[in-house]
């Protein structure tokens, strides 16, 4: 088994198209089975990325603006989790697609919108949304990121089940590379695993 991380920003355009990706690689490898997380990475480079996707200004309020931004909606995201991976990252790439193709603000009602569409159980979303069970896994993601040192968007890391000793990292992830690095497993670039 495979196990991918893929690192994104919560506002990112690229990393959506990503995120899309990942979600129907299983079929192109049927050989492998692959499991796979999305996680969400805030810092400068992807609040300027954002402020260049949405055609905002780099200003200080601009960046503050879109740095909670993020974190709300990582929170919903984690909170959408808790009742399904795929559900919540189809719920994660909803809103990234109504905020950042549509050009909507975030509201709560974008949220109630990305529930129904998802069918995900509001009360229980918006109770996981306060619990710390989401607290916990959101500091859990930024432990992957720390321990992976991941700074750009759209990085990935693959830990094959076999040798869970290192794992892969993919700058840039596509299905393209994935395709090659499965292909030619010489071309690894092998870094140390952490203990998850």
């Amino acid at each position: 088994m495979l196990e991918i991380y893929l690192f994104v920003s919560p506002l990112g355009s690229r990393c959506l198209r990503r995120e899309l990706e990942l979600m129907t690689c299983q079929k192109n490898f049927t050989s492998t089975k692959i499991c796979y997380q999305v996680i969400p990475l805030i810092n400068q480079e992807t609040i300027y990325r954002a402020l260049a996707d949405l055609h905002r200004t780099p200003s200080m309020k601009n960046q503050q603006a879109i740095n909670i931004l993020m974190n709300h909606i990582t929170l919903d995201y984690q909170a959408a989790l808790l009742q399904g991976k795929k559900r919540g990252i189809k719920f994660l790439c909803k809103l990234q697609s109504t905020i950042i193709h549509d050009q909507q603000p975030y509201t709560q009602q974008l949220v109630a919108e990305a529930i129904n569409d998802v069918k995900l159980d509001p009360e229980q979303f918006y109770l996981d949304r306060k619990s710390k069970l989401v607290q916990q896994a959101i500091q859990q993601m930024n432990r992957l990121v720390h321990e992976f040192k991941i700074q750009e968007p759209t990085s990935a890391v693959l830990i094959d089940s076999q040798n869970e000793q290192y794992a892969s990292f993919i700058s840039d992830f596509s299905i393209q590379k994935l395709t090659q690095l499965l292909n030619q497993p010489n071309t690894l670039n092998l870094i140390p695993a952490p203990r998850t």
